[in-house]
């Protein structure tokens, strides 16, 4: 059964979504400039109505929900980009899956997001960074890939954002909500994942997951 709002409408994040990446302004792995980080207003309209528009078709032919999720290096990444496109689309055809370390890496804060557009959190990502390895990332101008292969993507709990406060806010917005737990690694030894993974879903247990 799908999740639902308090008064009864369907709410995103009944596990029917579908996740759409932004495009990148920035290569993620060579840092190659693509195109300007900032769209002016005819190319933000563009990108609303075209996501509005697949949100619709997909809703349609397969009966799921569009959420887009913030990244690093595209052009829906920091707090005022995400603001600024969740103020310009259809609450009922497309929402957000949040990755709270590709929102951090991009200086917003999840908490607030969830707070004051719980409504359009679709899907959770639940991740963190190491704000030392960000910090020297940013410094450098280093896209996120090689980030990412630096170790910015870091294991709960010892990164940003402190997790525990977000699943709080996630859990007062009174609905179901779908999450899963990541941790971007690569490249990565095969026998490294899961025990992190077993201290992580640990570390989820204590906070009350």
């Amino acid at each position: 059964m799908g999740a639902r709002e308090p008064g009864g409408r369907p709410h995103p994040g009944d596990g029917r979504e579908t996740p759409r990446f932004p495009s990148f302004w920035r290569d993620d792995r060579t840092a190659e400039i693509l195109e300007p980080p900032e769209l002016t207003g005819e190319q933000w309209a563009h990108l609303t109505k075209g996501m509005e528009r697949l949100g619709h078709e997909v809703k349609e032919a397969y009966g799921l929900d569009l959420v887009v999720h913030p990244h690093a290096d595209t052009h829906i990444d920091t707090e005022d980009h995400v603001e600024r496109f969740l103020d310009s689309t259809d609450v009922e055809l497309v929402n957000l899956c949040l990755d709270t370390g590709h929102y951090a890496y991009c200086g917003g804060d999840s908490v607030e997001l969830i707070e004051n557009y719980g409504e359009r959190i679709g899907y959770l990502h639940l991740k963190q960074v190491d704000p030392a390895v960000l910090a020297d990332a940013v410094r450098a101008e280093v896209a996120s890939g090689p980030a990412v292969q630096r170790g910015v993507m870091w294991e709960p709990p010892s990164g940003v954002p402190e997790l525990e406060p977000v699943m709080i806010a996630a859990q007062r917005l009174g609905v179901e909500l779908f999450a899963i737990v990541e941790q971007d690694m690569y490249p990565c030894e095969p026998d490294r994942p899961l025990p992190i993974a077993v201290r992580t879903r640990k570390f989820l247990r204590s906070c009350g997951a």
